[in-house]
């Protein structure tokens, strides 16, 4: 004899309540995220709007932003410290780097003395229509612009045994003087005296030295003395230079605590040694920054991050690590980053001229999306950070209001694969939403492989400040949340109801 079949509907709850950030990839975890816009990992694990960001400064035509005890930029073919203007520049991409009290600047090879306001060349060229050489001196025009101990270059003087570079012992308003029997005495016309500095693309200051890099090459200065990159002398002073004879030009410079990196698109060359007696540079990885991502390169901690041919790496040493995996395969042509010594922020812009910032948070392993800001160079100061755009400067993660800033995150895609037929009843977030300043939040469901997302409207718990959307109970193979919203929110946990019947009911 058959039994009559019986059933008893069953209910489950699924909840979400560690949000893991962004993950575009096709197969997710439960918390990941595959696409938000202006939310942040500020309170992980739940899911806040991201900080307000406020404009500083109006600009006219921005190009490059440092700081050293105060802001500085280029702005309107001047370079600016503090609002001020200190002199006039190029306006084309620009590497700084602060030593003691000085700001250079290239590749310009200018310096901004923020202590003596002087706005000067870092290199001295002087064409002498006439220059009277003794044994050991040099009369000319003027000496401004030199002092004792500088590398100076003569050159095209028509006695080519004059054409050397000597260690300046001495000199006067018009009389550079050298070691004895340096010279073949004698009037020369049209000579060129020089202190010169090498044309470098990528700067930075190790250890009391300037180093750079252009091509091939690696320089670095004097020992204390940005201006003298051609002294040596044999001691411990000396200035240093060298090539690799690796594969392509370098692409990017950083400074670690007890290294220095040089990276070219597909390898890193690291340099150890505090004397030019004990620098040794060595091949470590093989993957290094991107041509033209240069300003992706920042250092949070022991680590460095930069922008390469796969990704987005962190570095420390050997074979960098990939750390962008979950952004998806877009290829992207430029990359600018800064950091606020937790997160690392980086503008990428794809070939279409679009860009995303992306933020890296480096105490949880996670990444967000805020918007399209496209930074020109981001900066550091007094905790906060900051970065220079097409029109302006702003400061981020300050406590303004976020009332304005619009937010949206989509769920994983969940699929119901059971003999017994599942329905989706409800489902539900909660959420502080700051409703006293118009905040809100919109619940959306998208079915099976629909392109359409249908609003839901939602019941509100005020007390538990929890958002229930209610659905006609219908089966789905394959479905998708999407929330959106606007002013502060903090997003604690999501979640949805499934009633489980037999397949024959």
């Amino acid at each position: 004899m058959l039994i009559p079949a019986t059933y008893n509907e069953q209910k489950t709850e699924e909840y979400l309540t560690y949000f893991k950030g962004i993950n575009k990839r096709i197969n997710t975890d439960d918390g990941e995220i595959p696409n938000m816009r202006n939310l942040s990992s500020d309170n992980f694990p739940v899911l806040s709007t991201r900080k307000a960001r406020e404009k500083t400064t109006s600009l006219l035509s921005p190009n490059g932003l440092g700081s050293k005890e105060s802001l500085y930029w280029v702005d309107n073919l001047h370079f600016y410290y503090d609002g001020t203007a200190k002199g006039n520049i190029s306006n084309n991409n620009k590497s700084f780097v602060n030593f003691n009290n000085w700001i250079l600047i290239f590749p310009e090879k200018k310096y901004y003395d923020i202590t003596t306001g002087d706005f000067k060349s870092l290199e001295v060229i002087k064409e002498e229509a006439s220059a009277v050489f003794s044994e050991s001196s040099i009369t000319v025009t003027s000496t401004e612009g030199f002092k004792v101990g500088d590398g100076i270059t003569i050159e095209n003087c028509s006695n080519t045994a004059n054409n050397q570079t000597l260690i300046l012992k001495e000199l006067t308003s018009t009389v550079l003087t050298f070691t004895q029997n340096s010279f073949s005495p004698g009037t020369f016309t049209n000579v060129t005296i020089s202190r010169k500095i090498p044309d470098i693309d990528y700067v930075c200051e190790h250890q009391n030295r300037i180093w750079g890099c252009k091509g091939d090459n690696i320089y670095c200065s004097k020992l204390g003395d940005p201006t003298n990159f051609n002294i040596f002398e044999g001691t411990q002073l000396d200035s240093w230079a060298t090539n690799t004879g690796t594969k392509g030009d370098f692409t990017g410079i950083a400074s670690a605590v007890d290294r220095l990196i040089f990276m070219k698109e597909t390898s890193i060359h690291e340099l150890y040694g505090n004397t030019p007696e004990t620098f040794s540079l060595s091949i470590t990885g093989n993957l290094g920054c991107k041509k033209n991502c240069h300003k992706s390169i920042v250092t949070i901690g022991s680590y460095i991050y930069f922008y390469s041919l796969k990704g987005i790496m962190r570095y420390y040493s050997g074979n960098p690590e990939l750390i962008s995996l979950k952004l998806g395969d877009t290829e992207y042509t430029s990359a600018v980053a800064g950091s606020d010594y937790r997160r690392y922020y980086i503008c990428l812009t794809d070939s279409n001229n679009i860009t995303t910032l992306f933020v890296y948070d480096t105490y949880f392993d996670i990444w967000c999306i805020e918007d399209d800001f496209k930074a020109i160079q981001f900066t550091t100061l007094d905790g906060y950070l900051y970065a220079i755009s097409s029109n302006g400067i702003y400061k981020f993660n300050t406590n303004g209001n976020v009332n304005d800033v619009e937010w949206n995150f989509e769920t994983q895609i969940f699929t119901e694969v059971t003999h017994n037929k599942k329905l989706l009843n409800k489902f539900s977030i909660k959420a502080d939403i700051d409703i006293a300043n118009n905040g809100f939040i919109k619940g959306y469901v998208r079915k099976n492989d629909s392109s359409i997302w249908n609003e839901v409207k939602p019941y509100i718990d005020t007390e538990k400040k929890t958002y229930f959307y209610y659905l006609i109970p219908e089966r789905l193979e394959k479905y998708q949340f999407k929330f959106t919203g606007k002013g502060q929110a903090n997003i604690y946990s999501f979640k949805r109801e499934i009633l489980v019947r037999s397949d024959i009911k």
